[in-house]
């Protein structure tokens, strides 16, 4: 019997698994949308994706909230790009599937030269 995090991890990198087919064959802002609608349909976490001008952050892509969000909002650049996104309810994923997370992202902003 696997543990709730061993469960939790195998249930994330299935998750990562459909990112990738979600993103493959989609480009640039499209993909970023389609991230962030996988997950807010598959963990119930909305996020959008921004540019970073200075002080700025400007949306570009993703669950825009139509309502307002819910704090506690996290705003996380994606490695060393101008790309950043907003996330609400980032704590339901552990810190394990955020790494990964985080490295998938990072690697799709290079794929697709968002940086």
């Amino acid at each position: 019997m696997l543990s709730k995090t061993a469960r939790e991890t195998r249930t994330f990198r299935g998750c990562l698994r459909a990112l990738e087919e979600a993103t493959d064959g989609v480009h640039g802002v499209e993909a970023l949308a389609a991230v962030s609608q996988r997950l807010a349909e598959t963990y119930g976490t909305r996020m959008w994706f921004v540019r970073i001008l200075g002080h700025r952050w400007s949306y570009i892509a993703g669950c825009r909230p139509r309502t307002p969000a819910l704090p506690p909002l996290e705003r996380i650049p994606l490695a060393e790009s101008n790309v950043g996104m907003v996330v609400e309810t980032w704590g339901k994923l552990s810190p394990d599937n955020r790494r990964r997370l985080m490295a998938f992202l990072a690697a799709l902003a290079t794929r697709e030269k968002l940086a």
